[in-house]
């Protein structure tokens, strides 16, 4: 599942903010799970500053295509802001990462290395593959 993870940045400590989210991201990829981290445009930004509200709009984006959202806990009025989008767009919010279920993997979305092996495919050709499927809304379930 495509997880948006909504947290403090700019509130307390910024290190420790974006260490949360993206220790958060760690523990929802190692269960399966896509997360989007807007904490890490905290670096892009260090090389290429660009204005709040252009980096709030970009989170606004990235939301939209995300199934769901983690609510880290902290104060944050974009945060705030991000769960009530996710909740008019009809997205589940999970206040803590053990509410959320464990993800099923889609074939779209993860190459099956040892079917690719088996069948002669590349991993290169396994991509194409995938993206036609991601393009056509296919879901096709990996097993193994």
């Amino acid at each position: 599942m495509r997880i948006y993870i909504a947290g403090p940045y700019t509130q307390g400590d910024v290190a420790a903010n974006v260490n949360a989210a993206i220790t958060a991201a760690e523990i929802l990829a190692q269960r399966g799970h896509s997360p989007y981290v807007p904490h890490l445009t905290h670096f892009w930004h260090l090389i290429y500053p660009h204005r709040k509200e252009d980096w709030l709009n970009l989170d606004r984006v990235w939301l939209s295509q995300c199934e769901a959202v983690l609510r880290l806990p902290g104060e944050s009025e974009g945060a705030d802001i991000e769960v009530e989008l996710a909740k008019r767009l009809g997205l589940p919010v999970y206040t803590h990462i053990d509410f959320i279920p464990q993800f099923v993997g889609r074939a779209d979305l993860v190459c099956d290395c040892k079917a690719v092996l088996a069948t002669n495919v590349t991993p290169r050709d396994a991509i194409h593959i995938s993206e036609a499927h991601i393009q056509h809304k296919q879901t096709w379930f990996v097993t193994g």
